[in-house]
């Protein structure tokens, strides 16, 4: 992952405290060279030395590790990864586009013992400032294989939720595009939700508030990939997915320069230019010009000259006047605000070297397999089934359908 000034490291959901420090230290002792623990995992087990869970780990830029909690579950998801990877049925090539890129088998020596991992495509990868959120579909958590007392732990976390719109949010970490700040939500906040606050949690991570409205371009790139998965969902009857989740991700960033655009155009858009005068005196007839001396004085003494009040023209043309169009009139607009000193330009600097900073970051970053900056795809495939009957998953399609209805919502009090 990059490193970047707006990360906290996180052990087991709580911020790293200075007595923790030694903890750390043999953490990073167990990782091989090079490697380090996911610093955007939001959700799932993390590194514990005394549990020996051993969390996501950053293999690379591009590719994390993950191994889960126990081995009949990891064996499981790797299954299902090499099943979609070489199998040839329609509904496993569809999926292959809706999940992370699957890169093999890794194998590593921790707390003194070989444990597989999973090697799969970053999320992430070249983002500034990783937003991320995990959320789990579905009301019905549990397989087919769990006992009594699974099913009964499980119906009982996120039940507001689950209940009211049949997906869980289990976590997320967002990076407040005015304040630059890091905010994380864990599970236990996600327990607590309900059909109210689920809708808070949702606007929260989209850095959306009452000053400052959703963005229509981060709306439609995170709603064109949800529809893809549910187009899957409506169609396919192969498979059950159980405690399986949607990750969604975007770069907080590129939000934030998207929404000062946004906020410039609808500046541009708002300013009446048919106020400026439309004839103006011909400058190629310099002998058919005088000055009006009064005026002149007038002006240098308050050093401010209005283009929107006729009386206030200080140069008189008596022959053909040209006719302006509207490039001419935002042209003749800037020049009239911006030789006055009554303009404070302190804030359009600000957002001038703003502007500069990213374009420059943007450039300096290496090609990266994702271009885009808002992504979608499922992950967590330990308990996938087949299907017992020749019937769509209405478990997973009345999750993913209640997701995107409550993100479409937000849609009608966005930016353009």
């Amino acid at each position: 992952m990059m490193e970047n000034n707006f990360e906290k490291m996180k052990l087991n959901g709580e911020e790293v405290k200075e007595d923790e420090g030694q903890i750390m230290m043999k953490i990073k002792a167990c990782l091989p060279c090079g490697m380090h623990l996911l610093k955007t995992q939001v959700a799932g087990h993390r590194m514990d030395l005394k549990k020996k869970t051993f969390g996501i780990i950053c293999e690379s830029e591009e590719i994390i590790l993950k191994s889960g909690d126990k081995k009949h579950l990891r064996d499981r998801e790797i299954d299902f990864y090499e099943k979609v990877k070489n199998s040839d049925d329609p509904v496993y090539k569809s999926l292959s586009k809706l999940i992370p890129k699957y890169c093999g088998i890794r194998e590593l020596c921790l707390f003194n013992e070989t444990v597989q991992f999973l090697a799969l495509g970053n999320t992430t990868s070249g983002m500034s400032e990783p937003c991320v959120i995990d959320i789990k579909i579905g009301k019905r958590t549990w397989d087919p294989l769990a006992g009594a007392n699974k099913r009964a732990s499980e119906d009982k976390k996120y039940a507001e939720s689950k209940s009211a719109y049949g997906f869980s949010i289990t976590g997320f970490r967002m990076i407040d595009v005015m304040t630059k700040c890091l905010k994380v939500f864990d599970k236990n906040d996600g327990k607590n939700l309900n059909s109210e606050t689920v809708v808070e949690a949702l606007k929260t991570f989209l850095n959306i508030a009452p000053d400052r409205p959703p963005c229509r371009n981060l709306l439609i790139m995170l709603l064109t990939s949800l529809w893809k998965i549910l187009a899957f969902f409506r169609t396919q009857k192969l498979l059950r997915f159980y405690s399986s989740s949607v990750l969604i991700v975007y770069d907080a960033s590129r939000l934030r320069h998207a929404l000062r655009t946004n906020h410039q155009n609808e500046i541009e858009k708002r300013y009446d230019y048919s106020n400026i005068p439309t004839n103006y005196p011909s400058w190629s007839s310099s002998a058919n010009m005088k000055v009006d001396k009064k005026q002149l004085k007038k002006s240098s003494s308050s050093h401010n000259f209005n283009a929107h009040e006729k009386d206030n023209r200080i140069l008189t043309n008596k022959s053909k006047c040209l006719e302006m169009n509207g490039h001419d009139k935002k042209v003749i607009h800037t020049l009239c605000r911006t030789h006055s000193v009554e303009n404070n330009y302190d804030s359009e600097m600000i957002k001038m070297k703003q502007d500069y900073t990213y374009v420059l970051s943007e450039l300096m970053k290496p090609s990266k397999p994702y271009p885009d900056w808002v992504r979608v795809t499922m992950i967590d495939f330990a308990h996938v089934y087949p299907a017992e009957d020749n019937s769509v998953d209405k478990n997973y399609l009345d999750g993913i359908e209640n997701l995107i209805k409550i993100l479409e919502t937000f849609l009608d009090n966005c930016q353009n």
